[in-house]
């Protein structure tokens, strides 16, 4: 994954609706960036986004990558009807609606469900790519504790 092939794409804050680059986001700060399959911590639309947010299931800023430049930039896969049917049902996609039903965590099957996402941490200026994930089924996700030595957080 690189960064810049997303610094100028525009993003809209989920909250106040304004409009910002990614590059602005890593300008000052070492940024973590997660591409949630609906929302932000950078996503792919506006549905659920209300649900979300009053769920506080993500403390930080969340934002909508409503043309979803960033997803096909960044090359994540998206599914066909025929790839995203058996993944719904595969073992470890049920292990984790498990857990996520297990946390009270709620979710439904609305909105885009073909697209997959991932996670990147990406230094301050935009370089260097500390982390970088790309989920290749829907259940895939990093742990915590790759982030978290991503950022010498241990």
């Amino acid at each position: 994954m690189d960064p810049a092939k997303i610094a100028d794409n525009v993003v809209r804050d989920a909250i106040t609706e304004s409009e910002i680059t990614f590059k602005k986001l890593w300008t000052d700060q070492t940024c973590v960036i997660i591409f949630l399959r609906r929302l932000i911590a950078v996503g792919l639309e506006p549905q659920g986004l209300e649900e979300f947010v009053l769920g506080e299931f993500f403390s930080g800023e969340l934002f909508v990558d409503v043309d979803k430049k960033a997803f096909s930039n960044l090359g994540f896969k998206r599914l066909t009807f025929l790839q995203l049917f058996p993944a719904i049902f595969s073992k470890k996609t049920r292990e984790a609606n498990a857990k996520a039903k297990s946390l009270n965590l709620g979710g439904d099957m609305k909105g885009d469900g073909y697209q997959n996402g991932g996670c990147m941490v990406v230094g301050a200026g935009g370089n260097p790519l500390m982390f970088s994930f790309r989920q290749e089924e829907p259940s895939d996700h990093p742990e915590n504790q790759q982030i978290l030595e991503a950022l010498g957080i241990s």
